[in-house]
Order: C-alpha cells, then structure tokens, then sequence
C-alpha cells in the first residue's frame, strides 16, 4: 500500500533491502553507499543526482545506471505504507520499480527494474531513504 508523503529536495541516503546504495563504473549498486540529491519536481516525482555525477536513468537493458551530458530521468518516489524513511522508487510514467536483487553487496550487485505491484510491494523494492 502505498500513500503520497514525499521527501522534499535534498542530499540522501539510500539503503536497499541488502544494503547502501551507491555508485560502480556507471551503474547503481549496493556497494559502498553514497549521496544522492533528489530534486523534486512537483508533487512525489524527483530527479536523482548521485554525489559522483551525472543522473539516475533507466538503460536499455531494464539496469538503472548513472549518464551524462543527457536530460535527468524523472522518477516518482513515494512513501511505502506509512512506514518511516521506507519508499519505492518507479520509473516516471510506468509501473517499474527500482529492484534490488538481492545477495551480497559489491561492485556487481547492480539495480534494476521489474514490474511493482502495487497491492504486493517485495522488499526488493523498498527502500529507507534519510538525509545524508
């Protein structure tokens, strides 16, 4: 179940199901975690900035990596069932969710997205989100 409080702009840190969340050669991963400022744009909808550079956006390949010199994706970030700091993160626009999948943390251990169940969020998807 998911409701409508939103973090406001700002530097954060973001914590997966089996970890930080940082950043690995372009690509997000749960590995040595980092800053990231969300700025949001109207209501829960956000642009992602990790402290490293570049922004948050969706490849081709469903992975959720870091780019440059492109416009920021957006994505809706919205509070999990009114639990404190715990949000999922999905792709504007669609019903994708950031996925962790799970596993010791490391340079590999790469987000992605899968279909969110809105009725059934996993714990995958799910994430504690704090001020840095």
């Amino acid at each position: 179940m998911l409701n409508t409080t939103c973090p406001s702009s700002g530097w954060y840190r973001i914590t997966a199901s089996s970890g930080a969340v940082g950043t690995s050669q372009d690509n997000v991963v749960v590995f040595h975690g980092q800053p990231f400022y969300l700025e949001r744009v109207n209501a829960c909808t956000y642009r992602i900035f990790p402290s490293t550079g570049g922004s948050v956006q969706q490849n081709n390949n469903w992975r959720v990596v870091v780019q440059h010199g492109v416009d920021p994706q957006q994505w809706v970030i919205k509070q999990y069932n009114n639990q404190a700091n715990t949000y999922t993160i999905v792709e504007e626009n669609t019903d994708l969710g950031v996925t962790d999948p799970g596993g010791a943390p490391g340079p590999n251990h790469q987000l992605y997205l899968t279909v969110l169940d809105y009725n059934n969020v996993v714990p995958q998807q799910r994430y504690k989100i704090v001020p840095a």
